[in-house]
């Protein structure tokens, strides 16, 4: 059931409206995040090892590999937008479906593939320091959740360099938050206290 209500989640707009159906559980699907399903095979797959977890009731390999097409197949999609914009509308349109991908990428993958989505986001011309930053920070949360803690210092650094050029307080702010849990995460507390203070 989870599946099937990210894959109408994720169906382009267009297949949407010819099969008749309204867009309004798809709103209602991003007003409520918090009641997702995790739907990582990765992740699982990673605590699965790191916990030595091999009791009967853990997920079967099968349900992991269908799990993962259903990404990739949401993923072509996505990456289909992506073309999509580029051809037919302006660079924020080509911006948000990068974006797309990054943040389900982050949500539903490998932390690598996460990080590599976010790298091509920093990767787009014309993009603003704001944007830059917001993709700076974005990929420091994924690099913290799976306790990468050299790539989220790297990350960090490198948002610091891109708010030198500019940038507005909100994120500015945001920055100093996320670089004094990045040392509070490596028990660093004395660095994290003249952040916060």
């Amino acid at each position: 059931d989870a599946t099937k209500e990210n894959e109408a989640k994720y169906r382009p707009k267009g297949e949407d409206e010819k099969a008749g159906k309204s867009d309004d559980t798809g709103t209602k699907d991003v007003e409520k995040k918090e009641d997702e399903p995790l739907l990582n095979p990765a992740l699982y797959r990673h605590l699965q090892s790191t916990l030595s977890h091999t009791s009967p009731s853990a997920l079967p390999e099968e349900t992991l590999n269908a799990l993962a097409s259903h990404h990739e197949s949401v993923l072509k999609s996505l990456n289909d937008e992506v073309t999509k914009a580029k051809d037919e509308a302006g660079d924020m349109e080509v911006l948000h479906a990068y974006m797309d991908i990054a943040r389900y990428s982050a949500r539903c993958s490998t932390k690598e593939s996460a990080l590599d989505a976010y790298a091509a986001v920093l990767a787009l011309p014309k993009l603003s320091v704001g944007k830059k930053l917001d993709a700076h920070l974005e990929m420091a949360r994924v690099c913290s959740f799976w306790g990468d803690y050299k790539r989220l210092k790297e990350t960090l650094d490198a948002a610091a360099k891109a708010i030198a050029n500019g940038g507005d307080w909100d994120r500015r702010n945001r920055l100093k938050i996320y670089q004094s849990l990045s040392f509070l995460l490596v028990r660093d507390i004395e660095a994290a206290s003249k952040l916060l203070v």
